[in-house]
């Protein structure tokens, strides 16, 4: 009789743990620590490359301002190539081991830039930490078919909360290490916590049951064939993906989705483009040398700030609100943040608006990889992201290049305020979902009348 009370217990409290934290609250919880601790290795290196060049390139500032930008652009680019193949890869195989696998290319690449002992060898190792990573779009598969459906905004947010988190202490802390024990031995850090984060990973991670996957996808298909008919072709995809050139026809008639995507590209490319802007505006406008370093980590951690607040906020709201009202509120917000950069260039009031651009800026990439999820079939969630991401990139390579391309401005601040349009830009293109949803209800109302009236003829 006791052994029997004994074995309930243990199967009670099994089951009550197993509610507390449930599968997906488990892989989220890894998920998250191998976003923040790749992240916190590159962006604690990124805000400062310019300085980081100086000392491998050699040649005049044009030549190391164009190593800069190859060095910045190089990953996006081998990225965009590669994050669809990786996406339909772990749909076809497993998430878990794209995870495992990004975490372990990233780690190693880390290192490789570390101890280049040439800035040829770095920038290769730039392009293969693009080519090889793909860590965001398997977390993000991951949560697609493992986080019930009115959980998905929220989890989508906790995610990007390890993002701006890494982001955050990355530049504090690389700032920092500019100076104490320089950018090696930080990418040396970095690395081996990346590392580490893999081997977590393996032994943590888990595939979610088949049933569970049909169970979660089921409701989501559910709701969107009611919510949009237009979507019925890929729901009709069931477990036959068609690769990527499926996702970008999917894309380029889903007019949510085109639109979402292009206001993304718009918002990347200007945040992008600030991160590169900033080191020179700093130098211009107040000092050089390390001091400079750790004048800009400082602004970046206010954007990081603003954006670890904002993620989650944005992310719960688009659970219950219309997303595509909120990118539209987000990108006006984001585009008037960067204009009043523009216009005041007192340090004080820069990290105020950088906190602010941080909050604003944190609502676009989730909300529109929410859209994509949500109207994704079975099998192609993987893909579906990958191919988004690919995309979105576009905007981050376009970033990349921009502080070359503003130098037809007479000065950094008119270059800042060219960068505030962008966001701009993309709230025009998304206004017209509203609009030409609008006129298409008021076209089948005006044929269902027309039609009633014949009827009664």
């Amino acid at each position: 009789m006791s052994k029997r009370k004994g074995t309930e217990a243990r199967q009670s409290g099994n089951i009550s743990a197993s509610m507390r934290w449930p599968l997906w609250k488990r892989n989220l919880a890894v998920l998250w620590m191998g976003q923040f601790a790749v992240t916190l290795g590159l962006t604690g290196t990124t805000p400062f490359m310019l300085f980081h060049i100086e000392r491998l390139a050699t040649g005049s500032e044009g030549s190391i301002m164009l190593w800069t930008s190859i060095a910045l652009a190089g990953p996006s680019v081998t990225y965009m190539l590669t994050t669809p193949l990786w996406g339909k890869l772990g749909d076809r195989v497993s998430r878990k081991w794209m995870f495992v696998r990004a975490l372990v290319a990233l780690g190693i690449c880390m290192l490789g830039m570390a101890w280049a002992p040439t800035i040829l060898v770095f920038v290769i190792f730039r392009l293969l930490q693009g080519g090889l990573g793909g860590i965001y779009d398997a977390a993000i598969a991951m949560i697609a078919v493992t986080v019930p459906p009115d959980r998905k905004g929220e989890a989508i947010g906790r995610y990007q909360q390890a993002v701006i988190a890494g982001g955050l202490t990355g530049p504090l802390i690389g700032g920092l290490a500019m100076g104490w024990i320089g950018s090696n031995m930080f990418l040396t850090a970095a690395a081996l916590i990346t590392l580490a984060c893999s081997v977590l990973a393996w032994s943590v991670l888990s595939d979610p049951p088949k049933s569970r996957v049909n169970s979660v996808l089921g409701a989501d298909q559910t709701v969107n064939e009611a919510t949009d008919h237009k979507n019925s072709d890929e729901k009709g995809t069931g477990s036959k993906p068609n690769g990527v050139w499926a996702s970008i026809l999917l894309f380029s008639k889903h007019s949510e989705m085109r639109y979402l995507l292009t206001a993304g590209i718009l918002s990347k490319c200007a945040g992008t483009a600030l991160v590169a802007i900033y080191p020179l505006f700093i130098r211009e406008h107040y000092t050089s040398g390390p001091s400079a370093a750790n004048m800009i980590g400082m602004l970046e951690a206010a954007t990081g700030i603003g954006a670890l607040y904002g993620a989650g906020k944005w992310s719960r709201e688009g659970d219950r609100k219309d997303p595509v009202l909120l990118i539209l509120i987000a990108l006006c917000l984001s585009g008037i943040v960067v204009l009043l950069q523009a216009s005041t260039p007192a340090f004080a009031v820069l990290i105020v608006l950088k906190l602010a651009q941080g909050y604003v800026f944190s609502a676009v990439i989730p909300l529109v990889l929410r859209s994509i999820l949500q109207h994704s079939a079975e099998g192609r969630q993987g893909v579906n992201i990958g191919t988004a991401n690919s995309l979105l990139v576009t905007g981050q390579l376009a970033g990349s290049f921009m502080p070359q391309a503003l130098h037809i401005f007479p000065g950094l601040l008119l270059g800042i305020g060219g960068i505030g349009i962008l966001p701009l830009i993309g709230a025009a293109v998304v206004s017209i979902l509203p609009i030409k949803k609008k006129y298409t209800e008021r076209r089948i109302q005006k044929r269902y009348e027309h039609q009633t009236r014949s009827d009664v003829r």
